[in-house]
């Protein structure tokens, strides 16, 4: 089993990032607002920190994991995480920071990856998948 990090694309990267760093703001501008420049206190400080532990969980949480039976794309809550058996995934296609997931049952899923691409690829080689990179043809 290997493990790799990546985050959602498009509209729920925006979502997740735009919500904790408005977070973080407000906390920031409650403590201007409550104590200025003088003193710490602790509501807008334990505030930011929740925000701030809500990024590490988005991190930490969401996992792409290559199983010799199954591709496991996780999730933030357990619940919701995907399971993809290694013969409902049609193709993957990779460029520089992106990966597409073609599948039967979800259609097409597009991540941005986290770390390097090589391992990637090596991993995703011995369990049957071919992917396929930009500007490389199948004919």
């Amino acid at each position: 089993m290997h493990t790799y990090r990546y985050q959602p694309t498009g509209v729920d990267c925006a979502i997740f990032w735009g919500l904790i760093l408005a977070g973080i703001g407000t906390g920031v501008i409650f403590q201007m607002e409550i104590g200025a420049y003088d003193y710490l206190y602790w509501p807008p400080m334990a505030f930011v920190a929740a925000m701030v532990i809500a990024g590490i969980i988005q991190v930490w949480r969401l996992q792409l994991v290559i199983d010799q039976d199954q591709v496991i794309i996780r999730r933030i809550f357990p619940g919701n995480n995907i399971q993809l058996p290694i013969n409902t995934i049609i193709g993957v296609y990779a460029n520089k920071y992106s990966l597409i997931l073609d599948t039967r049952s979800y259609g097409k899923i597009k991540l941005v990856r986290i770390g390097h691409l090589h391992s990637l690829l090596a991993d995703l080689s011995t369990v049957g998948i071919h992917v396929t990179q930009k500007g490389e043809t199948n004919v």
